[in-house]
């Protein structure tokens, strides 16, 4: 680890602001706490832990008002606090990104991706969802990878600095085909290493797709087809979100009614897929959004 990283990639922001180099700086930051966590200071780290306090980092950036963000919170009082689900406008309006977080174990891999609730695969609670509002489902990965020689080696094969992948996306239709049976209702679970040498690419490759149509690393059409394009008065649904950082002056606010797929989504059972909160990121100034849970 690096400390030093974290300087050269504060600095990076303040020369060039963007969404996307904030990202990076969360990532190397996950990646520093996670191995002080467990390799320095021996502690626990959990993954409810990290998904707060990247929640709170998300509000620290929209009340900063430095770009234009907004963070919502749902009134239902089941939505799921550990489920994150991200609306990004692209230059074709906006695209929702249904959410869960899973971190590497101390073993290297990703044991949480074989978790059930109620008796159901998580994962498939969350493509699920993803089907009924025409998201495209992601798995946000937080990462240290403790063996240098991978480390070395993963970073030349992508051409970034490893601590940039302290965060990361990984399609989670892809996961679901690549890592688990069907047949023999069993899972080959995923380590560090061959995840990202797979798909996974860096959380911050997410925001580049705002105002424009391609994440870089990843071959987004083939993940998208099923995707549908949205307007933000149809994500707005001012009777089950509750505006955390409300632009100042924003005037009187029309009472739309919830798209019906939207609402579908929310009226499904408890323990389905539910998110909490909603973080929005605009091309301009309240005009892009991003829902976490």
């Amino acid at each position: 680890m690096s400390p030093d990283l974290l300087k050269e990639y504060a600095k990076k922001l303040q020369t060039n602001p963007s969404i996307a180099n904030w990202a990076e700086l969360i990532a190397i930051t996950i990646w520093q706490k996670i191995g002080f966590c467990r390799y320095v200071a021996d502690f626990n780290l959990h993954e409810n832990t990290v998904t707060q306090d990247l929640i709170y980092s998300f509000w620290q950036l929209a009340i900063a008002r430095k770009f234009p963000v907004q963070m919502y919170h749902a009134k239902n009082e089941q939505a799921n606090g550990n489920d994150i689900e991200i609306a990004i406008q692209t230059a074709n309006g906006y695209l929702l990104f249904p959410c869960q977080a899973k971190i590497v174990s101390r073993k290297g891999n990703y044991a949480g991706l074989s978790h059930k609730v109620g008796g159901k695969l998580q994962i498939d609670r969350l493509l699920d969802y993803s089907h009924r509002v025409a998201g495209i489902p992601l798995y946000i990965f937080y990462n240290f990878g403790g063996d240098p020689q991978q480390n070395d080696s993963l970073e030349k094969m992508r051409a970034l600095d490893i601590q940039r992948l302290g965060c990361s996306i990984f399609p989670a239709d892809f996961i679901k085909y690549s890592f688990y049976r069907t047949a023999t209702n069993r899972w080959s679970i995923p380590d560090f290493y061959k995840a990202h040498r797979m798909l996974a690419i860096p959380f911050s490759n997410l925001f580049q797709l705002i105002n424009s149509d391609t994440i870089p690393g990843l071959n987004f059409k083939a993940f998208s087809g099923g995707a549908r394009f949205y307007s933000k008065d149809e994500l707005f649904d001012k009777s089950y979100w509750h505006n955390l950082t409300p632009p100042p002056a924003i005037g009187r606010i029309p009472t739309d009614e919830p798209s019906p797929i939207l609402r579908q989504a929310v009226d499904s059972e408890q323990r389905a897929f539910n998110p909490a909160f909603r973080i929005v990121f605009s091309i301009e100034r309240d005009t892009v959004l991003i829902r976490m849970s």
